[in-house]
């Protein structure tokens, strides 16, 4: 963490809103990467963002900086709020893969193929599978800072990081090889 951010850490800390505004430009893009990718529709992953900083700014005084990055306790309080939208949410939506052929090359259709199915064999897996998946595999979190985010033991991530492989392994390559 640069001295800039711990900077607007502290001036937040104090009721500074610019600062905290600040903080969202620089660590906006980051959560709704992990809510996407947990949640695959793009209006609830931008719902659940604004409500992850909300739910930042209620509790910033509460952050300490010995404790872990601010990255991590952002991610603590957005894996929680796309878990309860998941757990909330009726039916898992199928990701169609949105393209237009002629501006596309077939590499580039394909890589994007492939990125949906990953999304939707990702929806077939269970909450805690998909969402240590996501932060060690996806987001190439270290298994410490998932430890953080999750509050699962390292055996419990390590066990279901290796199922979450296994089931994702076995459904690509079946995907590749059709």
């Amino acid at each position: 963490m640069t001295e800039a951010e711990r900077a607007l850490i502290r001036n937040s800390q104090n009721g500074d809103k610019g600062a905290f505004g600040e903080l969202v430009v620089r660590f906006g893009d980051y959560v709704f990467s992990v809510v996407f990718r947990l949640v695959n529709e793009e209006h609830a992953s931008e719902d659940i963002v604004q409500e992850t900083f909300i739910k930042a700014w209620q509790k910033i005084k509460r952050y300490k900086f010995e404790k872990g990055k601010f990255t991590t306790w952002l991610y603590v309080i957005a894996s929680r709020l796309a878990l309860d939208y998941l757990r909330g949410r009726k039916k898992n939506v199928s990701i169609g893969v949105e393209s237009d052929i002629g501006s596309e090359s077939v590499s580039e259709l394909e890589t994007k193929e492939l990125g949906a199915y990953i999304r939707k064999v990702c929806d077939q897996l269970s909450l805690t599978q998909k969402l240590v998946f996501v932060l060690r595999d996806l987001e190439e979190l270290s298994v410490d800072e998932v430890v953080k985010i999750t509050g699962f033991s390292e055996k419990k991530i390590k066990d279901n990081l290796y199922v979450a492989r296994q089931r994702v392994r076995v459904r690509i390559n079946a995907f590749l090889n059709s």
